[in-house]
């Protein structure tokens, strides 16, 4: 049992308490319920999880939040009290050291200190010796920050193994706690840690003994697939990409920021190393040229819907994911399934001992996409379960490989998911329509509508109508009938209203959806086609696991 005075009340090591052996059973398990969830998954294998070692002490980087003095992580059970965390046992002594002359800075009253909301310690080892890049976050609101900052700057920089000290502006109505790109203020701006170069900002795993574990997973998966070229997204400072050119893979990486990309690039060049970096969004795949690997390695939000599609033209021989967030890992795989590349086995690695965090690793290979899913089935008509990103000019492609003479009686725009009624033919057409009824949608909407409405009529009669469900956070989940599929369009009917379906690209508001796709891995407009009237009968689509629900109470 590791001997914790915070582990009531610290959110960082939630199961500090439980069994080690118990923890790995629970993180395998949650990886295998996320992708459980997803049909295009039931043949993914998921190993068992790589043990940590070791699990105290272990910390490359930590963020704390502070407020009031106190330096560490919001409390258990209250997302608003900051819970001081002196001597906690998973980081180094030298980040509590840093921690510690921090406390004593805002207890003092030192210049500047107060406008500090967060700090970022990063940890670069080369040899035994560890050496910190410091980053303070302050309020962006701060003037002159560079002379406000300058003492405290100058008192961490007296701490032992602190090699550098950097600023990042926060602006105090951004929900994330850490601010934009970091300014460096006193010290060194780099430093050597295992084979590459730790900057301020750039990405840095946990725990850097399971970090060099996914390299060599990755490394695997470069002879597995016999592939040579590679593209890596996300690359950060290098620590995958230059694992594989020094496995003799010739690599592109990938980096938004400027300089953890030239930091690889810098170590490329000095060691002889064929690869190259671009500071690049990574949007920015879809003008690169295809290669045999493309390596992901994305926030744990997921990649975008577009970049999925990027990502599966840009392989030839394989994709490879890492990831750090099960549920959006089984979302991106299920999409990367329906584009002709299928994971047959995702191996969790223990990156965050103690927490509820899971890493995972999948390797993906060429494959034939999954057949839709039908519904009904009768002489006349066809009812299958389309999915969320899939065109209408795709889906008629893909019912016709099965049902050659098929035509579409309608079918959910291609950010909706759910019933998709098709004729088995053109000369059924008229009996297959003629047999459909109404269909129900289920949306998930900005703001609070009335409880009930008309969004659209025609001359004789309403043609789409909706009821309010449960409320939860300002955003309602509604249901809405039309009397035939293929009529009304429910997106821009619901924006017309000014109550547009979260995640809604079209029609919908910005800064909501990419909250959502932020927090809650909403990718897509929350709309589903959940069921439709087939003469006396109901053809159900069950919810897809993609579209987050509101929390339970």
């Amino acid at each position: 049992m590791i001997d914790c005075p915070h582990a009531a009340r610290c959110t960082g090591c939630t199961r500090l308490e439980q069994p080690y052996s118990e923890q790995l059973v629970d993180k395998r398990a949650a990886l295998t319920s996320a992708l459980s969830r997803y049909p295009e998954l039931s043949l993914v294998s998921v190993g068992p999880c790589e043990p940590a070692s070791p699990l105290v002490g272990y910390r490359a980087r930590a963020k704390w939040v502070v407020e009031g003095g106190k330096v560490g992580l919001f409390a258990r059970g209250d997302a608003h009290e900051v819970l001081d965390l002196p001597g906690c046992v998973v980081v180094p002594r030298g980040f509590v050291a840093v921690a510690d002359a921090l406390r004593a800075a805002l207890a003092s009253g030192m210049s500047g200190a107060g406008a500090v909301s967060a700090l970022d310690v990063r940890g670069a080892r080369d040899g035994g010796e560890e050496r910190l890049l410091v980053t303070l976050v302050h309020d962006s609101r701060l003037r002159e920050p560079d002379a406000a900052l300058a003492p405290l700057a100058a008192r961490l920089l007296e701490v032992p193994g602190v090699a550098g000290v950097a600023r990042a502006p926060r602006d105090p109505r951004s929900p994330r706690a850490l601010g934009g790109a970091p300014r460096p203020l006193l010290g060194a701006t780099r430093a050597p840690d295992d084979g590459r170069l730790a900057t301020f900002g750039g990405f840095a795993q946990a725990h850097r003994v399971q970090a060099a574990r996914v390299a060599d997973m990755v490394v695997a998966a470069l002879g597995d697939t016999g592939s040579r070229t590679v593209l890596e997204l996300f690359g950060g400072e290098g620590a995958l990409g230059l694992s594989l050119a020094r496995a003799g893979a010739e690599v592109e990486l990938v980096e938004l920021v400027g300089h953890a990309a030239q930091a690889a690039a810098d170590v490329a060049r000095r060691d002889g190393l064929p690869l190259t970096a671009r500071a690049a969004d990574a949007e920015i795949l879809a003008s690169l040229p295809p290669r045999d690997l493309v390596l992901v390695d994305p926030p744990r939000r997921g990649l975008t819907p577009g970049l999925r599609e990027a990502v599966a033209r840009a392989a030839r021989r394989a994709i490879v994911v890492v990831s750090c967030e099960p549920s959006t890992l089984a979302r991106d795989l299920a999409h990367l399934a329906r584009l002709g590349f299928a994971a047959r086995s995702a191996l969790p690695v223990d990156m965050i001992p103690l927490s509820d965090s899971v890493e995972a690793v999948a390797v993906l290979l060429p494959a034939p996409p999954p057949p839709l899913r039908v519904l009904h089935e009768d002489d006349d008509l066809v009812v299958v379960d389309k999915p969320p990103h899939l065109s209408r000019a795709a889906l008629e492609a893909a019912v016709r490989a099965r049902f050659p003479r098929a035509v579409s009686l309608g079918a959910p725009p291609a950010e909706a998911s759910g019933v998709a009624p098709f004729a088995r033919s053109i000369v059924a057409a008229a009996r297959a329509r003629h047999a459909l009824g109404e269909v129900t949608w289920t949306a998930r909407v900005r703001g609070v509508p009335h409880a009930r409405g008309v969004l659209t009529r025609r001359a004789t009669a309403p043609t789409l109508s909706y009821t309010r469900g449960e409320i939860d956070a300002g955003h309602a989940t509604i249901t809405l009938v039309s009397r035939e599929i293929g009529g009304a369009e429910p997106l821009p009917a619901l924006a017309r209203i000014g109550h547009p379906a979260l995640g809604d690209a079209r029609h919908g508001h910005a800064a909501t959806n990419a909250r959502w796709f932020a927090t809650a891995g909403l990718d897509r407009a929350w709309l589903h086609a959940s069921r439709v009237a087939v003469g006396a009968s109901v053809v159900e689509s069950p919810l897809p696991a993609d579209l987050p629900l509101p929390p339970r109470a």
